[in-house]
């Protein structure tokens, strides 16, 4: 359990920071605040959208074509990464530590 911890520390210390958060610091909750259902979704569009953008960006650099349907699948692909990453590392790890520092 010494190892789970130390991801759990490092992870929540890289999430600490507004870095990884940008542009999207509003959704950034409190060290002590738990990752409802809602901000989890928010979270999961949000940057999904926002690596669509750049993804289909790269395309248009390296001269692919791009039409609707393409940042569309993008967009999907995408948002499905950032809600398989934050349902399985970011909000688990983030709620833990919110649960520890609750005050009864």
């Amino acid at each position: 359990m010494k190892i789970l911890k130390k991801i759990e520390d490092l992870h929540n210390k890289a999430s600490d920071t507004n870095f990884v958060w940008f542009p999207f610091l509003f959704l950034k909750p409190k060290p002590t605040q738990k990752i409802s259902a809602l901000r989890y979704l928010q979270m999961s569009f949000c940057f999904g959208f926002y690596f669509a953008i750049f993804s289909s960006l790269r395309k248009l650099i390296i001269s692919q074509p791009l039409a609707i349907d393409t940042f569309a699948e993008d967009l999907f692909f995408w948002v499905l990464v950032f809600a398989i990453w934050f349902a399985l590392v970011t909000v688990p790890l983030w709620n833990r530590r919110a649960n520890s520092t609750e005050k009864f």
